[in-house]
């Protein structure tokens, strides 16, 4: 987590750490839903420059973290249950997909990081919930580079940052039992490292909606 007077990103990749930094500061609620802030509170937040912050602003507004108000500042997207749930209803439609592409196109170095990524998650201590669902994250992350579809990846990247956020907000309440998540993992990976493209998204369609139903509610659409 930054904090105020952390350490200058190199010169040549500032919009990019000011891009992670920001996403992370959001996620992690260290900056408030709802709140109002400066460019020159974030770069003395997140120790980088005004016009490499000004770009990362305009791509998190892009991404619905925040809003650019003239006049007013830069405003933090409150957590919204309605969005929260147009977010899990198209992960629901793309991962399956996602998770099918990869099965069909992932290399062997790929499939490698994969099942060491799930070797990593069954090691955990299932007490530790923020791990597991760290791992979960970048899972979903791996499955969605191994589809080999940019738009797919660049589309589902916030999708789990909005999803972590609300979780944060929940007080990270709502993970579906860790248990069930490796379980859930195991299958999946299991499937895209035989290439089964069919069981691939059939699994990762079943984890996505548990998913939705642990965060949201048995109710949510």
């Amino acid at each position: 987590m930054m904090q105020n007077g952390a350490t200058k990103a190199e010169p040549g990749n500032h919009a990019k750490e000011a891009y992670e930094r920001l996403l992370e500061a959001i996620v992690s609620l260290q900056l408030r839903p709802g709140s109002y802030v400066s460019e020159s509170e974030l770069s003395n937040l997140i120790g980088v420059g005004r016009t490499p912050v000004r770009e990362a602003v305009q791509r998190l507004s892009i991404e619905e973290f925040c809003d650019v108000l003239p006049r007013r500042g830069i405003h933090i997207v409150p957590v919204d249950l309605d969005r929260q749930m147009d977010i899990q209803e198209m992960r629901a439609l793309l991962e399956p997909a996602a998770a099918r592409m990869a099965a069909e196109r992932i290399s062997d170095a790929e499939g490698e990081a994969l099942r060491e990524l799930l070797r990593e998650q069954q090691d955990a201590d299932a007490s530790d919930e923020t791990v597991i669902a760290d791992i979960d994250e970048t899972l979903h992350v791996s499955v969605a580079a191994a589809s080999k579809n940019e738009l797919m990846r660049r589309t589902l990247a916030p999708l789990y940052a909005h999803s972590r956020r609300h979780w944060n907000m929940q007080k990270r309440r709502g993970l579906k039992d860790p248990a069930e998540i490796k379980e859930d993992w195991s299958e999946i990976v299991g499937a895209i490292s035989r290439r089964d493209a069919e069981a691939a998204e059939r699994a990762m369609k079943a984890h996505v909606e548990a998913g939705r139903t642990a965060l949201l509610g048995p109710g949510s659409r």
